[in-house]
């Protein structure tokens, strides 16, 4: 049986990305993305909406989303949507976290403005 896992979400950085190392070395990067959209309410009145997205970059993504990203700055993501379970320390209750695991990373645009152009110029990972 075939099948698909693919999310593609073009939105801003809500935070700074947060980041540590594994045991192996391996950085890791996750990131909290804002996606909006718009649509009409039973009065006809336009009422926006913000989605927030986990994502999380491994390896050399995750080092570049380490060094060029920061707040506000408009992403694309391309990867695969992944659940993950733990036990929390406190409660023992099991909790569940449903992110991106990003494949592709691509810096749209800067925080700052005035760096707009030179944003736009970098590749995508």
């Amino acid at each position: 049986m075939n099948s698909l896992n693919k999310a593609t979400i073009m939105g801003n950085l809500g935070q700074d990305p947060e980041t540590r190392v594994l045991p192996s070395g391996m950085c890791v990067a996750n990131l909290r993305i804002a996606t909006s959209y718009t649509r009409m309410d039973k009065d006809n009145e336009r009422i926006e909406e913000t989605e927030w997205h986990n994502v999380v970059c491994f390896g050399k993504r995750g080092e570049l989303a380490t060094e060029h990203l920061k707040k506000g700055m408009q992403v694309l993501i391309e990867g695969r949507i992944s659940t993950r379970s733990w036990d929390d320390k406190n409660s023992g209750e099991k909790k569940y976290r449903t992110e991106i695991v990003c494949d592709n990373l691509v810096f749209i645009s800067s925080s700052n403005k005035d760096k707009e152009p030179e944003a736009k110029t970098r590749p995508s990972w």
